[in-house]
């Protein structure tokens, strides 16, 4: 069993390494790698859970279950007893993460609904159960977290609030309570910890950046804690630690026990998670009570955490939990059955909805992009000289946001503009091809979708720079793309009503005064916007130097982050003030 163990382990952490796609080498095969690994203990739920992760990824489902079930056997036949503690905790692993697959693509929309429904269903059967032995660790009970959910184009509330009562139920509680200080309700400073991002999402700390240095600079206000593993190394983490008043490093190798410890011993009055839903360890410490207010930022990755009980807020702004009209801003209803409310702007919280008047958020002004011809761009993607003088859209999100339903708008864009490039990332060829063959057509995918190779951020906005617009997909919209997209002065439309996420893009477009001229209000509207772009030379330059002029105005709020660090500022202290006076004597 020992050398079989040690096999696994070693297959297992060679196959993390597999795969230039993968930032790794392709001197291996990473399938082959998990494969060879979970034969060699089927017992380990540890390798099966990363060897079911990387199948369901490639939407192998179906596979996916096969492992973990061969794997949830494996361990109860192997196990010393019918009261095996770890046999117990281990099986029920794998049983939550069978419930919780779900491939990130899909060849119809027809396939979303009952892949929806069966989340529902099996999540819904897993908590019918007897309760598991309350001994397992929450931070280790998934390989990752379920990312896929959102992009399925339905509410993810429900969902998550499932997995949220799984996991407090089938984790070791917290047993530390909190003493909360009966100071005065003006108590200053009020000590906030802000947890950062630990996925390879780093939108949410880009997203929160300059919010983060104003509310620092608030000395005798806040007093500001900056709480992350001291191997992480993002541009918002480097930024935070360098303005911080203190930092804390999560421990990552302790599992939760003593990642929440590290937060709790930092008797914050505040804790501001980032985001949830990227790592299982910061899911795993928020499901604990560890300051008398706690919080999720969200954006950049703006679903709920579905743990209520212990999540009190979900921080957004008017602009983005509104859907636009001709007549004004509606605050979105999100009441009604999962069904009927797919890809109509619902949005729905656990957690009580904070909602600001400014935007939230403070981006700091990304460098301006390297200098890029057109002409260079489109020799590159092999467009056909003769359509050189035709129009250039880009759509650079991940193959992931590419929804079945988006594939109408690409359909509008190029019945209405016939000329049109359509530049996609290289990953929606490999995830979309048969798709797109089958509801664009062959032709159109071959004279119009062009498709770019992974590249750097930087050469991503040197690019949108020379575009004539971008088109944001939908139901999973842009957030920070949209927002450096109008920095380089190029128009983005979007289409809110067909968004099931809160509304990032509609905010940055509202923020710049561009609403009205960029907003659609249907499919046929986005076709039409493009169609306007491409053929009047006025309204074009009129918007993009609209857009650079939003850019540079502090007025606009696209880049002056004071309006969100005042009114954070205010909300934390009333936050912090609120759960000291609701906390018994």
């Amino acid at each position: 069993p020992h050398c079989g163990f040690a096999a696994a382990a070693l297959y297992n952490n060679v196959a993390l390494r597999c795969g230039v796609i993968y930032g790794g080498s392709d001197a291996c095969d990473r399938r082959e790698m998990f494969a060879l690994a979970h034969a060699a203990a089927l017992d380990h739920a540890g390798v099966a859970l990363n060897y079911a992760y990387f199948l369901e990824q490639r939407d192998e489902v179906a596979e996916a279950a096969q492992v973990l079930e061969a794997s949830r056997r494996a361990v109860l036949r192997t196990s010393s007893s019918s009261e095996d503690a770890a046999a117990i905790v281990d099986s029920m692993r794998l049983k939550v993460a069978a419930a919780a697959l779900c491939a990130p693509h899909a060849a119809s929309a027809d396939e979303l609904w009952p892949r929806y429904a069966g989340l529902l269903g099996r999540l819904d059967a897993l908590l019918g159960e007897e309760a598991p032995l309350r001994r397992g660790d929450a931070a280790s009970f998934l390989a990752a977290l379920p990312i896929a959910w959102p992009y399925l184009g339905y509410p993810v509330e429900p969902l998550l609030t499932r997995l949220g009562r799984l996991f407090v139920r089938a984790t070791e509680p917290y047993q530390r309570r909190l003493e909360v200080p009966q100071e005065s309700a003006t108590k200053m400073p009020v000590r906030v910890a802000v947890v950062a991002e630990l996925g390879q999402n780093t939108s949410p700390g880009l997203l929160f950046e300059q919010v983060f240095v104003g509310l620092c600079a608030n000395r005798d206000e806040l007093d500001v804690v900056f709480v992350a593993p001291d191997a992480l190394d993002t541009a918002f983490a480097r930024a935070a630690r360098a303005h911080a008043h203190s930092v804390v490093d999560l421990p990552v190798s302790g599992g939760a026990h003593m990642a929440r410890d590290a937060i709790f011993d930092i008797r914050a009055d505040v804790v501001l998670y980032l985001a949830l839903g990227l790592s299982t360890l910061t899911y795993a410490t928020a499901l604990a009570r560890l300051a008398p207010t706690q919080l999720v930022f969200g954006h950049g990755h703006p679903i709920t955490s579905g743990v209520p009980d212990t999540i009190d807020y979900f921080a957004s702004s008017v602009d983005f939990e509104t859907d636009f009209t001709p007549r004004g801003w509606v605050v979105r209803d999100t009441t009604g059955d999962e069904e009927d409310h797919r890809g109509d702007g619902a949005q729905r919280y656990a957690e009580q909805l904070a909602l600001f008047d400014s935007r939230t958020i403070g981006v700091a002004r990304a460098p301006a992009p390297p200098r890029l011809r057109r002409s260079d761009l489109l020799q590159e993607i092999d467009v056909d000289p003769g359509e050189k003088g035709g129009p250039l859209f880009t759509c650079l999100q991940h193959s992931k946001k590419l929804h079945p339903d988006f594939d109408a708008a690409l359909r509008e864009i190029v019945r209405r503009v016939p000329s049109a490039t359509i530049l996609l990332l290289e990953g929606a060829k490999r995830a979309h091809l048969e798709r797109f063959t089958a509801t664009l057509g062959a032709d159109v995918v071959a004279r119009n979708l062009r498709f770019l190779e992974r590249t750097s951020r930087e050469r991503i906005l040197a690019i949108q720079a020379v575009a004539d617009a971008a088109i944001d997909a939908y139901p999973w919209g842009g957030g920070l793309t949209v927002l450096e997209t109008l920095a380089v002065c190029t128009p983005v439309v979007v289409l809110p009503a067909k968004t099931t996420v809160l509304q990032l893009a509609l905010g940055h477009l509202r923020a710049a005064g561009l609403d009205e001229d960029l907003v659609a209000r249907s499919v046929e509207d986005v076709g039409r916007i493009a169609h306007r772009l491409a053929t009047d030379p006025v309204f074009r330059v009129a918007v993009r130097e609209r857009a650079c002029a939003a850019a540079a105005d502090p007025r606009a709020e696209l880049f002056d982050a004071a309006p969100a660090v005042d009114e954070w500022t205010a909300f934390l202290r009333r936050a912090a003030s609120l759960a000291r006076r609701a906390s018994p004597s």
